[in-house]
């Protein structure tokens, strides 16, 4: 039964279970994009976090007719500013963000810009757009510098895809 429905999410009940189910997440994705042994990050800010500066990977909702492949390519280029050829972007797998609370399962891709690539507009969704060298992710992770289980997830699905080392 639909206990709660707006535009962008569901709340559903069955029994004593409830969860969000987001229709427009079918074929989202989240995108790993590599410049040269730097991983491009997006410096978000997030209300639901307390207003935390967050370090995230771009993802978002498919949009409709469109594949997760499309949204990925889509949704770098909007948050980011870089674009890349559509066949470039390398399937990993799929990440369920929160398997209690929502049916999510976002497709996760993986794309190496050109060395030169630079980036072009962008939305204003990030705050910035920032870079970090692979060398330096784990000391980074410790830290607590990126703490988004999208990203975290698709930093291990990268890693286990040969992606990463």
């Amino acid at each position: 039964m639909i206990e709660y429905e707006n535009p962008w999410f569901r709340v559903i009940r069955e029994g004593r279970q409830h969860w969000v189910e987001e229709p427009d997440a079918r074929n989202g994705a989240a995108v790993i994009a590599m410049r040269g042994d730097r991983l491009i990050l997006l410096e978000m800010h997030r209300p639901a976090q307390g207003g935390a500066r967050t370090l995230e990977i771009p993802r978002g909702y498919g949009a409709e007719g469109e594949t997760a492949r499309q949204a990925a390519r889509r949704e770098l280029c909007e948050e980011t500013g870089y674009d890349a050829p559509l066949a470039s972007f390398q399937p990993l797998g799929f990440v369920r963000p929160n398997t209690a609370m929502l049916s999510s399962r976002v497709a996760v891709f993986a794309v190496t810009l050109a060395p030169d690539a630079r980036p072009g507009p962008r939305d204003a969704e990030a705050g910035a757009v920032t870079d970090h060298a692979t060398a330096d992710l784990d000391a980074l992770i410790r830290a607590g510098g990126i703490e988004d289980g999208f990203t975290l997830s698709a930093l291990c699905l990268a890693r286990a895809g040969g992606v990463l080392r």
